[in-house]
């Protein structure tokens, strides 16, 4: 199931595609996608916040105005930061390079070409264009991708 923030009602498209609630939210962008995630939680519920990318570029931070639903749902939200968890990042690693080579995980690359071409490149992942592993490729030849 795929929503698109752009051209859809976002709490609409989740009260249709989950009509029972949301059971587990993990949360990149934080903003008006949290707080339309928050007014559909199922009981029980289980919030992880991990990127606040809708934040970015606010000059009042977006405060999500219906975080009470958490109460109503009985609902734990907490925050994950990757590099609290560096402990595990060899295993980790070890076990995606595994999943890799098996074809069990894919690797999506957008590829865009030239030096001058880095600045676009940086704002078009803030924009949503494109998608996978943004690539900067600067001298021509082929792309090794790690």
């Amino acid at each position: 199931m795929a929503i698109d923030y752009k051209a859809d009602d976002v709490a609409a498209a989740i009260r249709e595609s989950f009509p029972a609630g949301i059971d587990l939210y993990f949360d990149n962008v934080g903003g008006e996608i949290l707080e339309a995630a928050l007014g559909h939680l199922a009981p029980g519920a289980r919030v992880v916040l991990c990127g606040s990318i809708s934040e970015y570029q606010r000059q009042t931070p977006f405060g999500p105005r219906n975080y009470t639903n958490l109460r109503r749902a009985n609902a734990d939200m907490r925050g994950f930061f990757v590099y609290n968890h560096s402990d595990e990042f060899d295993a980790a690693e070890a076990a995606m390079a595994a999943w890799l080579t098996e074809g069990k995980l894919k690797a999506p690359v957008d590829v865009v070409s030239g030096f001058e071409a880095m600045p676009r490149a940086l704002m078009d992942m803030f924009e949503s264009t494109g998608g996978g592993k943004r690539i900067v490729q600067v001298v021509e030849g082929d792309i090794a991708c790690y």
